[in-house]
């Protein structure tokens, strides 16, 4: 069957990420793998990437859960400091596959990252941009990748995910649609995708 969606992963795919900057600027006394374990495993950034909090809730229960101490302001600005910029060469590659298919993006994000990556690359190299905050789930839940087939028409078997998270990979597998697995290398990608974007 055809493909006829190729669907970004953000983070880790288009945009480099960095955590250990983004925690050496929030000063909080749990090392770097206790805090970063602590973060991804809570209900606070599930919550706020599900849009459900808003960031001044997000700031004010990250303190407590990493027992920080953070005005807003700071805290924003390093929370923002994971983002590190685009991947070499993703921008290259992005250009060149609009040129023969349809390009999309699923993303776990927030409302504070959402806003930082279009000041990075410009959000025109997706058609349509499908994020956890807005639509109040999250990968890798099975129903937000039902919303994706719902809203594009598409069957999974027309589509291509990319994400850099196996679990998210292992979802979406299990619904038919095709993954590549990928971590912040363009050159990479670009070669897996070759035997799928339309001649």
């Amino acid at each position: 069957m055809k493909t006829k969606l190729i669907l970004f992963d953000l983070g880790g795919v288009v945009f480099e990420l960095n955590w250990k900057s983004t925690f050496e600027q929030l000063h909080s006394p749990l090392s770097f793998d206790q805090a970063l374990k602590t973060l991804v495993s809570s209900k606070t950034l599930d919550d706020f990437e599900k849009g459900l909090i808003s960031s001044s809730e997000f700031h004010i229960q990250i303190q407590d859960l990493l027992q920080m101490d953070l005005s807003y302001d700071a805290f924003i600005e390093a929370w923002n400091q994971v983002l590190v910029g685009p991947v070499h060469g993703i921008e290259k590659l992005l250009k060149n596959i609009n040129q023969k298919n349809e390009v999309m993006a699923l993303t776990n994000t927030n409302e504070v990252h959402f806003e930082k990556l279009w000041t990075m690359i410009p959000q025109h190299y997706f058609s349509k941009v499908f994020a956890s905050h807005h639509m109040k789930k999250r990968k890798p839940e099975r129903k937000i990748y039902e919303q994706v087939l719902k809203e594009t028409g598409l069957s999974p078997r027309e589509i291509i995910f990319i994400d850099d998270t196996l679990e998210n990979i292992k979802a979406a597998n299990e619904i038919g649609i095709q993954t590549i697995h990928n971590f912040n290398n363009a050159k990479e990608l670009e070669i897996a995708l070759e035997n799928y974007i339309a001649s």
